[in-house]
Parts: structure tokens; sequence; C-alpha cells
């Protein structure tokens, strides 16, 4: 109990909000990393757009 106070926290539940946030960081580091250059679904509505643009019709001619 006496480390909680020399780290200045008056109880328990201090601590583990505090050891909480720093975990929670090093998790998000860690998923970020992980994840960095991966493909997301969702490119946005402008590069929809251009690979709707892109495809050609059904009849074979390319869209302006």
């Amino acid at each position: 109990m006496a480390d909680f106070f020399m780290l200045g926290m008056g109880s328990g539940e201090m601590a583990l909000a505090y050891w909480l946030s720093i975990l929670s960081a090093v998790f998000c580091v860690v998923w970020g990393a992980l994840n960095w250059n991966r493909g997301g679904g969702d490119e946005g509505p402008e590069e929809r757009r251009r690979q709707r643009r892109s495809r050609p019709k059904r009849g074979g001619e390319v869209r302006p």
C-alpha cells in the first residue's frame, strides 16, 4: 500500500486507472504498428467515384 502513496495515488482505484491508461496507450501503439499499411475496406467517397469511373459500362464503352 505504501507504493500507491509514493506515486501520489491515494487508493487502489487511482492506481488501476493509472495502469489501465498506460496499458491502453501501449496497446494502441502496438495495434497501430501491426496494422500500419493494411489496406482498408473504405477508401472514401473520392476513391470510390474514381474506381466507378474507370470501370467500363456493360456495352464496353468507357465512361467519361
